[in-house]
């Protein structure tokens, strides 16, 4: 198959980035509207008022989450240069997340102690975990395709090039003391 504007992916592994973001989203909104509409008790590890104090109180940065891997997704499908922002912060976001539900479940020893469900916590983290530093990963390696994608007629917007030598130094990268001029050699010196 020969690559044209139509069926050329600029970027390798774009297709499998927006579906796992979409799936990301899926499960962050599912595990909300199972936690508030349908039963907490499917979710739940504990029912103390402080448990459920405890996770309710990742609502908005869930939210910010699903938010940023939408958007994400959102921008990867259309190609766009902000897709590497939203796919970093939603990287942050899991990289936080996972890390605040880790210190709780430790500080608790939940993972371990209670069994089925603090195995499904476990995951959970690792997951999260796994979501927050591949996306990371996978944006950094990808950055150039990612900020500067393909246009429309298949050619990709040009980038800034290698940076411009320093003020000062010469073609070469020798600065304006170490070049000789050519009729120093024959004696004709310049003042």
């Amino acid at each position: 198959m020969i690559a044209t504007p139509g069926n050329h992916d600029d970027v390798p592994g774009r297709r499998a980035v927006i579906a796992l973001l979409a799936v990301a989203t899926a499960l962050v909104v599912g595990f909300w509207v199972v936690w508030f509409f349908v039963d907490r008790s499917l979710l739940a590890m504990e029912t103390r008022p402080a448990y459920i104090e405890h996770e309710q109180s990742f609502v908005l940065a869930d939210g910010w989450l699903a938010f940023c891997t939408s958007a994400a997704a959102l921008a990867l499908w259309r190609r766009r240069a902000s897709a590497f922002f939203w796919l970093v912060a939603g990287g942050g976001a899991g990289l936080f997340l996972g890390s605040m539900d880790a210190l709780y479940d430790i500080s608790r020893n939940d993972w371990f102690a209670t069994g089925g469900v603090g195995y499904t916590e476990l995951g959970i983290v690792v997951l999260t975990w796994g979501l927050g530093i591949g996306l990371m990963t996978w944006a950094w390696r990808r950055r150039r395709g990612l900020l500067y994608p393909a246009s429309p007629g298949g050619r990709r917007a040009r980038s800034p090039g290698p940076p411009r030598p320093r003020p000062g130094a010469c073609a070469r990268g020798r600065r304006w003391w170490d070049r000789r001029a050519p009729a120093a050699a024959s004696g004709d010196r310049r003042p």
